[in-house]
Formats: C-alpha cells, sequence, structure tokens
C-alpha cells in the first residue's frame, strides 16, 4: 500500500489514467486483471499507476490496433517496452556521461509482428 506522499504524489489515480489516456476505467481494470498494468493500493483501498503506466495503455492501444491479442501484447510488454526503472536510470547515465543516448532496440518486437504477418510499410 501506498502510505507516504512522496510515492503517492509520483503516482496517478485511476480516474487520471483513464482522461489522460482515453481508456474507460472498467478496461484499466481489464487490463490489471490480466497483468497488462500494475496498481499500487493507498490507505483507501484507492488504485494509483505510476506515470508509466500511461506509455503501456499507449503501447496496448496501439498494439491491439494492429491486431495482437492480449496475450501476445502481455508478452511484449514484459520484453520489449522500456520501464521508468532501468530504462530512465540508463538514458540519465548516458546524459551525464556526456554522450548522446543510442535508440533502445527491442528484439521481440519484430518477432511479434511477423508472426502475425505485419510488416511495417
Amino acid at each position: 500500500m501506498l502510505r507516504t506522499m512522496t510515492a503517492l504524489a509520483a503516482h496517478i489515480s485511476i480516474g487520471d489514467l483513464a482522461a489522460r489516456s482515453g481508456v474507460a476505467t472498467s478496461a484499466l481494470r481489464f487490463y490489471e486483471s490480466r497483468g497488462l498494468i500494475r496498481s499500487v493500493r493507498t490507505d483507501g483501498n484507492q488504485r494509483r499507476y505510476a506515470r508509466a503506466a500511461l506509455r503501456r495503455v499507449a503501447f496496448i492501444r496501439a498494439a491491439q490496433q494492429v491486431g495482437l491479442s492480449l496475450d501476445e501484447i502481455r508478452t511484449a510488454l514484459t520484453t520489449a517496452v522500456p520501464t521508468d526503472d532501468g530504462w530512465y536510470a540508463e538514458r540519465v547515465g548516458v546524459y551525464t556521461a556526456g554522450r548522446a543516448p543510442t535508440a533502445p532496440t527491442y528484439s521481440s518486437r519484430p518477432t511479434l509482428l511477423e508472426q502475425r504477418d505485419l510488416t511495417p510499410l
């Protein structure tokens, strides 16, 4: 559960996530039940989502539009989408070292697209 104000400030409510992503709160709860996004609970049992959930929801919507199943999307999310933890720290480390960041590589995304015979235009 979220217990500190600092931790609470780093998270957004389900209503805010719905408004910012354009996805219904019921869909967000469904995504959470399927393991596509995660929330933490406040002392009052309210869901709070990390800001990175906005990127995950955008990825989920885009993947659904190209025809990927939720199972395929879950696989891609576990292997292909940067998270705040490692990816951001890596980028900041690159900037502080005075070097320009390189684009992250995602080996699983083309594989999923190839499996569905969806080659980029």
